[in-house]
């Protein structure tokens, strides 16, 4: 009997069914099915997680299986730590990461982007140090945790119209089209482009407004204000935005 597993949508994005531990007590490690290429990590919720085959799992695939469970075990875990802590929509991390380096983990662009969500060597090198980060910049959780608060950081600071531009073609560069000193790269424009139409597909387009951080301080990328500009007992939670001046991210 042919079988298959689905995923569930969870708070706006997905998460795998089962656990590898789940997997073997399911007795799917024997059935007659085979593992699609991790989920289709990041589109439609209705495809099937698994693929019927005419034939048994051998050890070794029935292994590559459950590493792959775990694999996106990681992943989800991660976007939905990020998007706790930095306040950014979990659809609009999965957008990002799946249009920058579509779910591979080991990722490396011709600019020397890195890792899931395609970190430039000297944005990985602040956010590790902002958010006392591990040496890889490839782990999974440290890789989304600093992407994601690069896009928290562009948010505050570009706002919904022009955070993804900047994430792509780096703050500098957008500055500079704010000013009218340059134009968009195409390459940014079609990005932009290619997230929001993931996101409209999703039924997840985003509102005007982002979520606060569940705690600021937490994120590792806000300060408390001391002294003199320490703010009244009402205002004991408000923070302020550690920024870079113009610093380039992003080629």
């Amino acid at each position: 009997m042919r079988r298959t597993v689905w995923t569930d949508a969870i708070s706006g994005h997905f998460r795998a069914i089962a656990s590898p531990a789940a997997f073997a007590r399911s007795g799917l490690g024997s059935a007659e099915v085979l593992f699609a290429p991790l989920l289709s990590l990041f589109g439609r919720l209705d495809r099937p997680f698994l693929v019927p085959a005419k034939t048994a799992l051998t050890p070794a695939v029935s292994a590559l299986a459950q590493e792959r469970f775990r694999n996106v075990g990681e992943l989800v875990t991660a976007i939905d730590e990020a998007s706790h802590r930095f306040g950014v929509p979990a659809t609009w991390i999965e957008a990002v990461i799946a249009v920058e380096s579509g779910g591979e983990r080991n990722a490396v662009s011709i600019k020397g982007a890195m890792g899931l969500m395609q970190l430039m060597p000297a944005t990985w090198r602040q956010f590790r140090a902002d958010l006392g980060l591990g040496v890889d910049p490839f782990d999974r959780r440290d890789n989304v945790l600093a992407g994601a608060a690069y896009l928290r950081e562009l948010y505050d600071r570009f706002g919904r119209q022009g955070f993804l531009a900047a994430y792509n073609a780096g703050p500098t560069r957008y500055q500079a089209y704010l000013t009218g000193a340059k134009r968009l790269p195409p390459e940014t424009v079609a990005y932009v482009a290619r997230i929001e139409a993931r996101l409209a597909d999703r039924g997840a387009a985003p509102s005007p407004g982002i979520g606060r951080p569940a705690d600021w301080r937490a994120a590792g990328l806000f300060v408390e204000r001391t002294g003199a500009d320490r703010p009244r007992p009402e205002e004991a939670t408000a923070m302020t935005i550690l920024e870079s001046a113009d610093q380039e991210r992003r080629p």
